[in-house]
């Protein structure tokens, strides 16, 4: 008797355990295929200049008129409760440490890639972070801003960045993304991408100094597109050690030949006094 007792309790116990599960929110126990999700880097490729954004000011504007200068891209949405937050205090920390002039050197501009998403909330996230610089940078060196679906649509796949909507039966939504800077040319061309959401202002610097695309550039920028190049497996600048070597044969090579070319003049010189 007791027996079946214990077993009868083991039953309920197991009943009550399993109506609980199904009594848990949706969005607890679904798995979603997420193998979409993530930044497919399309080097080389453009975005359309011609789509209309919606900037922190209420303006709709053409894409081409904004970058007028080398411009890091971040994709975000304003509602985001997780990785855009951390994206854009990332931008925060490197411009503040990075030895290049925001909005003389580059610009920077956070576009919401959730077509909901309006001005007031682009110009709160602008407050926002804006205010968190100690070093001067203008409001209008980092735009915020918002577009709709369409245009939207232009710039993520123009990037390559993919991207999985979410709404739960509890009323939530949110979307499931990868954070990066994304680096865009004056002609719309994609140049580098600095993945996560922490950033080497060694590495900003670089990638701002490669989207500049052959414009007149500081010596010791040309020096340093020389040294180092870009790993894109492990996404970042090492040194490149065999344009050195080739520069350092190149010089010893020079200074030899000048030598010769010296001594031997001295030689004549010396020789032609001997016989006056």
């Amino acid at each position: 008797m007791t027996k079946y007792f214990i077993i009868l309790l083991v039953f309920l116990a197991f009943t009550n355990s399993y109506a609980d599960v199904e009594a848990l929110p949706d969005n607890s126990r679904v798995e979603r295929d997420t193998s979409d999700v993530g930044i497919e880097e399309n080097l080389g490729g453009y975005v359309d200049l011609d789509v209309m954004i919606t900037t922190d000011d209420g303006q709709t504007q053409r894409l081409g008129d904004i970058i007028d200068k080398p411009t890091v891209l971040s994709l975000v949405y304003y509602r985001c409760p997780g990785i855009c937050n951390g994206l854009l205090n990332g931008i925060v920390d490197v411009v503040e440490r990075v030895d290049m002039e925001p909005g003389e050197d580059f610009q920077i501009l956070s576009l919401s890639f959730d077509h909901t998403e309006g001005t007031d909330l682009a110009l709160g996230k602008k407050n926002t972070y804006i205010s968190q610089f100690e070093r001067k940078i203008d409001r209008e060196d980092w735009i915020f801003a918002t577009a709709d679906s369409i245009t939207l649509a232009s710039i993520t796949d123009s990037v390559g960045f993919n991207y999985q909507y979410q709404e739960w039966q509890t009323g939530s939504r949110d979307f499931l993304h990868a954070g990066a800077l994304i680096f865009i040319g004056e002609d719309g061309m994609i140049t580098r991408y600095l993945n996560g959401t922490e950033y080497l202002p060694f590495n900003l610097k670089m990638a701002v100094v490669e989207t500049k695309n052959g414009t007149p550039q500081p010596t010791i920028n040309t020096v340093l597109d020389l040294c180092f190049k870009y790993d894109p497996e492990g996404r970042t600048y090492v040194f490149d050690l065999l344009p050195v070597i080739g520069t350092v044969m190149l010089l010893t090579l020079g200074v030899f030949i000048t030598y010769l070319v010296v001594s031997s003049k001295k030689d004549r010189k010396n020789k032609e006094g001997r016989e006056a």
